[in-house]
């Protein structure tokens, strides 16, 4: 993968993990992370995955941390 394309992977990551934690199930499918344009996408995707970041965990609160998650790979749920 290219530098860019593992910034855009890591800027977004803390949103999409955060999003994980509201599902009880999350399905792996295998997408490919896009190819970022400019470094100024890579900063709004940072950007916009704190935020959801923060709002998911106020929204779950302390207590949705302690639920369980599975997560599967593949076509299958």
């Amino acid at each position: 993968m290219s530098l860019g394309v593992l910034a855009l992977h890591v800027a977004a990551s803390p949103g999409v993990i955060c999003d994980w934690a509201a599902e009880d199930i999350t399905q792996f499918k295998g997408d490919p992370t896009p190819t970022p344009a400019s470094t100024e996408e890579i900063l709004a995707a940072h950007d916009q995955s704190v935020t959801a970041s923060k709002d998911i965990l106020g929204k779950i609160g302390d207590a949705g941390l302690e639920r369980m998650w599975t997560a599967k790979a593949g076509a299958r749920l």
